[in-house]
């Protein structure tokens, strides 16, 4: 938007919520990378200092979180980073990346986080209907590579990370891809656009297509929808039941039981505890 508008309010704003972002969770820190990629996939005197302008706006609002963890170092994010694990051979380190990457693509389809303070158990990260449209997208941006396509691309592989390299056991995680999210967003918008443009191009031939917009529309009112009444219906009981236990799974186990749904296959399988054990030396 800064882009077409040249409104430098919006510029500051921009940095103002990256910093709010660095300062809530660590993959909050990844951000940055949006304008930071954007500047080296299409370079200009004036896009340098306009991203001057950003870092110092950023960089004031992360300052104290910065200087804090300089002195307090942040323990439990090398505790759940298995690459760093001496104790780990390079086959089980590529074993955990490589159930990592099932995890994370079942996570967006068909198998979505378990715990209940994240997301409603089992429940895939996007509905069909944002599905379709966001592989539409990506398809689209593969095939017609732009800089901002690259953009969003690179960073929707660098916003990943977080769940590739932290232990399986506790992947898929919502909360730590949360910063996918505008990558999620322009793909599926991607995808939209496209779809129109298609139906444009044909839609002297067939009539009927001129209805794909109004189909669009209200294909998305419906996602949202669905989304927005799973979350307020379902999920806020599961959220209240995984705070009042210990156990992090325990809340999930009592919303199943509660609700006569086996709890089986929430427990930590024979498959995943075997990725753990570590080779003898």
């Amino acid at each position: 938007m800064f882009e077409k508008r040249k409104n430098i309010l919006l510029l500051i704003l921009s940095a103002v919520c990256a910093g709010f972002a660095y300062n809530s969770y660590q993959p909050g820190r990844f951000f940055i990378f949006i304008p930071l990629l954007y500047m080296f996939l299409k370079p200009s005197l004036k896009k340098w200092r306009n991203f001057l302008l950003y870092t110092i706006v950023f960089g004031f609002i992360i300052t104290p979180i910065s200087l804090y963890l300089a002195q307090h170092p942040d323990i439990r994010l090398y505790q759940q980073l298995y690459f760093l694990d001496t104790n780990l051979t390079i086959t089980q380190k590529m074993l955990f990346f490589a159930e990592n990457v099932l995890r994370m693509v079942q996570m967006f389809t068909i198998k979505g986080d378990v715990n209940g303070l994240h997301n409603y158990p089992l429940k895939p990260a996007l509905n069909p209907i944002m599905l379709t449209l966001f592989l539409a997208g990506l398809i689209y941006g593969l095939k017609k590579r732009n800089a901002t396509s690259n953009v969003f691309l690179a960073y929707l592989v660098l916003a990943l990370f977080p769940t590739l390299l932290t232990y399986p056991h506790e992947n898929p995680n919502m909360l730590r891809t949360v910063t996918a999210l505008p990558s999620i967003i322009y793909f599926c918008g991607l995808g939209i656009a496209h779809i129109l443009e298609a139906g444009s191009r044909v839609k002297r031939k067939f009539s009927f297509l001129a209805y794909i917009p109004l189909c669009i529309v209200a294909l998305v009112v419906i996602s949202a929808t669905f989304d927005i009444y799973t979350y307020f219906r379902y999920q806020s009981t599961v959220m209240n039941e995984s705070f009042e236990v210990k156990d992090g799974f325990a809340g999930v186990y009592t919303f199943m039981h509660a609700r006569k749904i086996p709890i089986s296959k929430f427990r930590v399988s024979e498959t995943d505890m075997r990725l753990y054990r570590k080779l003898s030396p």
